[in-house]
């Protein structure tokens, strides 16, 4: 087992750090790719941008508790093959000879249901007028649109 894992440690050196959660050259290959597949640019810096924006959600996510489950991702998955004529078994093809793999598109599935739940949570305001929600919404759509953090 250990050859086999030195030779991965070798094809994949870290590329950044999110709060101690490291993103290798192999997870900006498979999300250049899963760009390609998109037709979205997928230059290595977009890819990695995106990456560690993720890696920012999943950890607001774990830390509001707002996760989905395995299975409602699979649903996700079975929906999105199904809209585009395939079964999950011919989608996870597809995915693996794109340079994707279903397990990443399946962990992008996550963060972004998770993330869309956990945002709809965070953003309704206790009144109608609150302040401090409208603020932390505004703050929220300036840092997407402005790429600040």
């Amino acid at each position: 087992i250990e050859p086999a894992f030195s030779q991965a440690q070798a094809a994949s050196e870290i590329v950044a750090v999110v709060n101690k959660n490291p993103i290798t050259s192999t997870d900006v290959a498979r999300r250049a790719a899963f760009l390609r597949l998109q037709r979205q640019k997928s230059d290595t810096k977009t890819a990695r941008e995106q990456l560690v924006e993720e890696a920012l959600k999943r950890e607001e996510i774990a830390r509001v508790r707002m996760s989905v489950s395995t299975s409602d991702v699979d649903q996700a998955y079975a929906r999105f093959a199904a809209s585009n004529k395939l079964s999950p078994e011919q989608l996870t093809k597809v995915l693996a000879q794109a340079g994707v793999g279903a397990p990443h598109f399946k962990e992008y599935i996550a963060v972004q249901m998770s993330w869309a739940a956990s945002s709809r949570s965070s953003l309704q305001p206790p009144c109608s007028t609150c302040p401090s929600a409208i603020s932390a919404a505004c703050w929220h759509r300036n840092c997407q649109r402005t790429g600040s953090r």
